[in-house]
């Protein structure tokens, strides 16, 4: 067993979050600092207090490691969820999911891959990583999607057809992906 937070977990590089665990504090994965591949098996409530995304998404700003993230056993990928997982490489989202809420990658700057489900039918407005040059005194500019940036998706589906509105790459899944 882990005790989150502790040093034991922060010698872990992968996890496979227990179907049991339905909501997630801010602070939870302070501990987790070695963590390269998380699996996510269950919904996940989000603290619907003020600021929800920053305090929610924060959990991933220590986890410099992080790598690869999958989803199965959800319903609603909520927005902020993976905010500020600026290391993630790839999220599969497995087939159940079938909503991504607003800003569900937005501040994933090396994400990669991202594989959404033929059973996904709704996606919020501004859920694809942006990345950011700074300007002066502070300012920001958008410049786009992380270079090398690519949808999967099934032929047909709704994320297809998202992608194309969003003018967002994306490449076919095979069926049995």
């Amino acid at each position: 067993s882990v005790v989150i937070g502790t040093r034991k977990s922060s010698q872990i590089s992968k996890y496979v979050m227990p179907a049991s665990v339905k909501f997630i504090v801010n602070g939870l994965w302070n501990g987790f600092t070695d963590l390269e591949d998380l699996t996510i098996t269950s919904q996940i409530q989000v603290y619907k207090g003020e600021n929800s995304y920053a305090r929610l998404g924060y959990q991933f700003g220590n986890m410099k490691k992080l790598k690869r993230v999958t989803v199965s056993g959800m319903e609603v990928f909520p927005g902020g969820l993976l905010s500020y997982a600026e290391t993630v490489e790839e999220v599969f989202i497995h087939e159940g999911v079938r909503k991504i809420d607003e800003f569900a990658f937005n501040t994933c700057k090396s994400l990669r891959k991202l594989t959404i489900p033929r059973s996904c039918t709704e996606i919020a407005d501004h859920i694809f990583p942006r990345v950011y040059e700074k300007g002066s005194y502070g300012s920001s500019k958008y410049v786009g999607l992380p270079e090398g940036f690519m949808l999967y998706c099934y032929e047909g589906s709704y994320a297809e057809q998202y992608a194309k509105e969003e003018n967002t790459p994306f490449t076919y899944l095979k069926e049995n992906d």
